[in-house]
């Protein structure tokens, strides 16, 4: 059983300190997948560019519609980077901590030491393993699924907004 943690464990850790090489080599480029804000009215964008020009880009959405823009009135651009195992992990032990924590502390709670033949503290201690146990099922099937990243730049001006030196 504890080989078991300890492989899921490194597993988990494994991924989540790997960094995939095309994340240092993005830019906004033509066939760029982005997310993009530029006007409160038009609200967020996704789409991938088209084109773009030294102060400009051109978005065409999923819905065939195309937006150009000047790269000096956008408010915010995200760069898609892939789904990332990491980031599914991390979500996925969110997610098994959270469906466990209720259930279990509302049982906590309701428990009467008197009556019951557990003390308080074999409870809690109970209650704390069936939490890490929910966690580290969620972090496993998270790193599995994976999760979609999306990294923001910086400077939107930038000729190689999201690359890193």
């Amino acid at each position: 059983m504890r080989f078991v943690q300890l492989l899921a464990s490194i597993a988990v850790i494994s991924h989540a300190l790997a960094q995939p090489l095309s994340a240092q080599l993005d830019s906004l480029a033509p066939g760029a997948r982005i997310r993009m804000q530029w006007s409160p009215e038009i609200g967020r964008i996704d789409g991938t560019i088209i084109a773009r020009n030294a102060d400009s880009i051109v978005v065409a959405t999923l819905h065939g519609k195309q937006y150009r823009a000047t790269l000096g009135s956008v408010r915010s651009i995200d760069v898609y980077r892939g789904r990332s195992r990491a980031l599914g992990a991390k979500k996925g032990a969110i997610w098994g901590a959270a469906v466990a924590a209720v259930p279990l502390a509302i049982a906590f709670v309701a428990a009467n030491p008197k009556r019951d033949r557990w003390s308080r503290s074999d409870e809690l201690r109970f209650s704390l393993w069936a939490l890490k146990i929910y966690a580290e099922t969620g972090a496993v099937i998270g790193m599995f699924v994976g999760a979609e990243h999306w990294q923001r730049c910086a400077s939107a001006t930038a000729p190689t907004c999201g690359s890193r030196p």
